[in-house]
This record gives structure tokens, sequence and C-alpha cells, in this order.
């Protein structure tokens, strides 16, 4: 029995070096042409849950003293939701969709969705780019369903 537990938690290991590994080498390519991968480092989407990419590089930077453009370029490969990333292209629908955000669009029956986004920002300190694609979800929001 324990003979088995010590054969999957070696499995793991090899697993989560494998996976390192390949963070490590889509890292090193965008380093290998900053020069022309960097414009797609935005540093508004989302990192984490309350992290958007940019304080995700200054994390990095401050803690780890890692020099700014390999934080980003490791911000990138680490991020899910990274918006223009080399590797995340599929987010090109939100993208269209924040297209059609007019600020003065009735969210509700007193708020803007303008109104709602600084509302969302406050209150649950989401990024402003989270808070207006949760506006643009109300049925009410006109441009929304366009």
């Amino acid at each position: 029995m324990r003979k088995e537990s010590c054969r999957k938690s070696d499995e793991d290991m090899e697993k989560r070096a494998r996976q390192e590994n390949r963070k490590k080498a889509k890292e090193a390519e965008l380093m290998g042409n900053w020069a022309e991968n960097k414009k797609d480092f935005c540093g508004e989407c989302e990192w984490e849950e309350g992290m958007t990419c940019v304080e995700r590089v200054i994390f990095l930077n401050e803690r780890y003293m890692i020099p700014r453009e390999r934080a980003k370029a490791t911000t990138m490969v680490e991020s899910n939701e990274c918006t223009f990333s080399h590797q995340q292209k599929a987010h090109a629908p939100q993208e269209e969709k924040l297209a059609t955000f007019c600020p003065q669009c009735r969210w509700g029956p007193h708020l803007t969705c303008q109104q709602r986004v600084e509302y969302l920002v406050y209150t649950y300190k989401d990024t402003e780019r989270k808070a207006k694609l949760n506006a643009l979800q109300k049925p009410t929001c006109v441009k929304g369903r366009a």
C-alpha cells in the first residue's frame, strides 16, 4: 500500500515538473523575441481573482527581484485570462462585447451602465474590464444585446 502511494506521489511530481518545463520553454520563447511579443501584454486583464496582470508583474519584481520584462513574460504564460497574450486569442468575443459598452445606457431604473461599473469597482474591487463585462450581461443594456 505504501509503495503505491509513493509511486503516485512520484508521478505527480514528474507531471508538475513537465508542466513547469513547458511554462519555462514558453517564457523563454517569449523572451527570445521580446521586442515583438511585448505588445501582447496589456496589463489590464485579470491574472487571478482580484489581481491584474500588471499588479502580478509588480509583485514578481518587488518580491523576487525578477526583471520587469521577464515578469511580464512569466505573467503571460501563467495567466489563464490574459486577453492579448500569444497563447490566449480566444477572448476576442469579450473584446468585441467590450467595444459595445455605452456608459449612458440604462443599466437599471436608477443607474447607468457606467454607474454600475463604478459601483462594482468600488464595492468588489473588480477591474474595470470585469465590471464592464458584468454590466453588459444585464438584458436592459441595449448595446450589450447587440
